[in-house]
């Protein structure tokens, strides 16, 4: 079960899956942090401009990999 060898219709597959999961995962970070601080949070555009300070990447790394560890999950359930 090597990636490197899967066909390129299921490399484009994994690759937009965790496009899409970095993005979850850093809304879904967004969202945390303004519950987390209410009324006081900064806006998204000044929250994705500061990474490293509101942990921009970590949640993105996050959804990444769970999509990531989704699309491994599906291929390999498909494949007998």
């Amino acid at each position: 079960m090597n990636p490197l060898r899967w066909p390129n219709s299921y490399k484009i597959a994994l690759l937009i899956s965790v496009l899409i999961g970095v993005l979850i995962g850093a809304l879904l970070g967004y969202q945390i942090y303004t519950n987390r601080f209410g009324f006081a949070s900064k806006s998204l555009d000044y929250w994705v401009n500061h990474p490293i300070k509101y942990g921009v990447y970590w949640w993105g790394l996050l959804g990444g990999s769970i999509a990531t560890g989704l699309m491994l999950i599906k291929r390999l359930t498909n494949s007998s």
